[in-house]
């Protein structure tokens, strides 16, 4: 996420009416590689501790909270812009990201708990037939 910051503020200060693509390519490429290794984690420390059984129902709500925050993102980001311009619209988007980094620090660094088989989430879809996961997960553990 530093990369990602770094990028951000390496644009808004290249940022003007006489700046060329090519000048901004480091910028870019900076911000490209730190977004890129913080998305790639972001599924992994959000889905950690959570039962298998329930993986998908949780990658769900993941994706969808994603992207409220990318909608409301581009809202803040668009009204900065429209405020003051370019640079600080990137201020803005770049003030996020430092956020993000030091919320990212609060993150316990502990292995995550398997969690117990026995879970007490009830799984069976209405008709009261259990869902495939957890026909596979009967079959992983027996």
């Amino acid at each position: 996420m530093a990369l990602e910051t770094a990028g951000l503020i390496w644009v808004a200060l290249k940022i003007g009416p006489h700046v060329t693509l090519p000048s901004l390519i480091p910028a870019i490429l900076s911000y490209g590689i730190g977004i890129g290794f913080a998305t790639a984690q972001l599924g992994n420390v959000t889905l950690a501790d959570i039962p298998t059984r329930i993986a998908g129902v949780a990658s769900g709500a993941n994706n969808t909270v994603r992207q409220v925050g990318a909608a409301l993102g581009i809202a803040v980001v668009g009204a900065a812009y429209n405020g003051g311009g370019g640079r600080p619209a990137v201020l803005v988007a770049a003030g996020a990201v430092v956020l993000g980094t030091l919320a990212s620090l609060l993150i316990p660094n502990q292995p995550p708990v398997k969690p117990a088989s026995d879970s007490p989430i009830d799984t069976t879809v209405p008709d009261g037939r259990a869902n495939a996961t957890d026909a596979a997960d009967r079959a992983a553990n027996a």
